[in-house]
């Protein structure tokens, strides 16, 4: 899919596909005077994610979002409108007067992305959970942890581990943290699959 941070305006949009592929491609953003924070938006939130949709050659339907908000950026009112599309995240910054490309970017989803995209899923179909059935015990987070780092629980000190709620993820998770030497380990591990969210390893003195 495409993924161009050009300077087309949703007139030039509606004229023609012709029009959006062809000449108005190569319009130069710094041509257009900068917009205040003081001024009114002229484009709704709906225009700004017809033109990120557009640009990535997608369909409203094809995405799932995540989000289209009004925004500023140095006095420059835009929309930010990210949403993820199979494998795949895109965030755009869109003008907000003249509907034109601001930003954009792409980049492969992680672990993070696909529970958050599901999520998303889940709230849009009425059928998100509040929380999750623990199935996985602290001995067992901590087992899948020192496993991940190639160590047994003998070698390590300083152990701490906590069980939370990750409400931007919508899952509980084990916190887990403890040193060898002069190294920490930390890990995020969802507490009903097992699986790790993240893994660090810092040097501390």
């Amino acid at each position: 899919m495409m993924c161009i941070p050009l300077a087309v305006g949703l007139t030039a949009l509606a004229l023609s596909t012709s029009v959006f592929t062809g000449a108005s491609a190569t319009t130069s953003q710094t041509s257009k005077p900068a917009v205040t924070a003081t001024a009114n938006a002229q484009l709704s939130v709906e225009d700004a994610k017809k033109a990120a949709f557009t640009n990535a050659g997608l369909a409203e339907s094809d995405v799932v979002l995540k989000k289209a908000a009004l925004d500023y950026d140095d006095g420059i009112a835009k929309y930010d409108v990210d949403f993820f599309w199979t494998d795949t995240e895109f965030e755009y910054d869109i003008d907000a007067t003249t509907g034109a490309v601001l930003k954009c970017e792409k980049s492969i989803m992680d672990v993070e992305d696909y529970a958050e995209r599901d999520l998303l899923v889940k709230k849009a179909a009425g059928t998100a959970a509040p929380a999750q059935t623990q199935v996985v015990t602290e001995d067992q987070a901590l087992d899948i942890a020192l496993k991940h780092a190639g160590l047994t629980k003998d070698a390590i000190s300083a152990l701490r581990i906590h069980q939370d709620y990750d409400d931007d993820m919508g899952v509980t998770k084990y916190d887990i943290e403890f040193h060898v030497g002069a190294k920490e380990y930390s890990y995020d591990i969802n507490s009903t699959t097992g699986e790790i969210y993240e893994s660090e390893v810092d040097i501390f003195d």
